[in-house]
């Protein structure tokens, strides 16, 4: 039992992620094609994607047993087309030529003085990771919200209402209006269905496994662009990177571990309440917009691939918590302002202003419930 349900998370929680990340990136440019973007890419997608599917089954009344069935059906196709797309559009190969010019680079590299102390500030960032990945575990803290958010992921999971029992009393109750569209904990649910482990498990003790590395994973592709520079060749890009690269995500890590000024600052969150939609939004979401948009201020465009991930990132914001539909918007519409007079391009800022009209939506849907 344990085996397939280790095989579960797997497959949903990377190979399925993975795959659908190649359907965004054939739009990026071949030497900019990364693992790294591909994962990230998924993500944001298939978030997206079980946003979508989930938010008209909870206004209809449906039930946990058909969303699930539904999601597999949805995410599997996408991954097939994603892998069908790879295989078309030649991005294994893509993958393959980037890899080997950076291993060009690696062989140049190791010549260089600095290989051990790089090695080093690596060996200390993924160990910072780890010790973080530890402790959210080991030291996993009850907080008050998980009897409303956790319980709705446990009552999704084991009886399949969809937000029609209150969590406090067990009660049935009419639909909750205030976190109808809100839906993360029914993404906890799917995964505790679909892996067939208990929702609490998958909450508090697996989920902190994926979400801050995959968050790490956003600081990385931050990091890449901010060092990045401006006319650089393929092949001298890693070189840069593996010197300056993993100084940025020690930074990052310390300001983590050490950001718990206050019980409101995105590093608490991030660490104490990771499975909850709101750190998801603070931490996960926010910093995704901001890889993207850094990718927008770099390249002084908006291209299809980056307005289809600001697009599921602003779907992915609305799963994660209410506040999500308002503060991504304002976030991409402010940059989207200032960089379009510093571009001096109105397409930009209209192109961006298209990704921000799932906040719309879902505003008005608020609105009318």
């Amino acid at each position: 039992m344990m085996v397939f349900s280790i095989l579960g998370l797997i497959l949903w929680l990377v190979i399925v992620p993975f795959a659908i990340g190649f359907l965004p990136v054939k739009f990026i440019e071949r030497k900019r094609i990364t693992c790294g973007n591909i994962f990230a890419a998924g993500y944001l997608v298939m978030l997206a994607v079980f946003q979508l599917i989930a938010v008209p089954f909870v206004l209809a009344g449906r039930n946990m047993y058909e969303l699930t069935i539904c999601t597999v059906v949805v995410l599997t196709l996408l991954a097939i087309s994603g892998i069908w797309c790879s295989r078309k559009n030649k991005i294994g190969m893509s993958l393959r030529e980037n890899y080997r010019e950076t291993g060009k680079c690696l062989s140049a590299w190791r010549s260089d003085k600095k290989e051990l102390e790089t090695m080093i500030y690596w060996v200390i960032a993924l160990g910072l990771i780890a010790f973080q990945m530890y402790h959210a575990i080991a030291y996993a803290s009850f907080d008050g919200d998980d009897a409303y958010y956790v319980v709705q992921s446990v009552s999704a999971a084991e009886s399949g209402d969809l937000y029609r029992t209150l969590p406090y009393t067990g009660f049935a109750t009419a639909l909750d209006t205030r976190h109808a569209l809100a839906l993360f904990p029914l993404w906890i649910a799917f995964l505790a269905q679909t892996s067939g482990l208990h929702a609490t498990i998958m909450a508090h003790t697996l989920l902190p496994l994926v979400l801050i590395p995959l968050t790490y994973l956003y600081f990385y592709l931050i990091g890449r662009k901010l060092l990045e520079k401006e006319s650089d060749h393929a092949s001298e890009t890693p070189h840069k990177l593996l010197d300056n690269l993993p100084v940025f995500m020690i930074l990052i890590s310390l300001l983590q571990i050490f950001g718990n000024v206050s019980l409101y600052t995105n590093a608490t969150f991030f660490l104490t309440r990771t499975w909850q939609g709101k750190s998801v939004l603070a931490n996960l979401v926010m910093i995704s917009v901001s890889w993207l948009l850094l990718c927008v201020a770099k390249d002084g465009k908006v291209d299809k691939s980056v307005m289809i991930l600001l697009f599921c990132t602003n779907m992915t914001a609305a799963l994660a918590t209410t506040m999500g539909v308002f503060l991504t918007a304002v976030l991409i519409a402010g940059v989207g302002f200032f960089l379009s007079i510093y571009h001096r391009s109105f397409q930009l800022l209209w192109r961006l202003g298209l990704c921000c009209i799932p906040c719309v939506v879902y505003a008005l849907l608020y609105v009318m419930l």
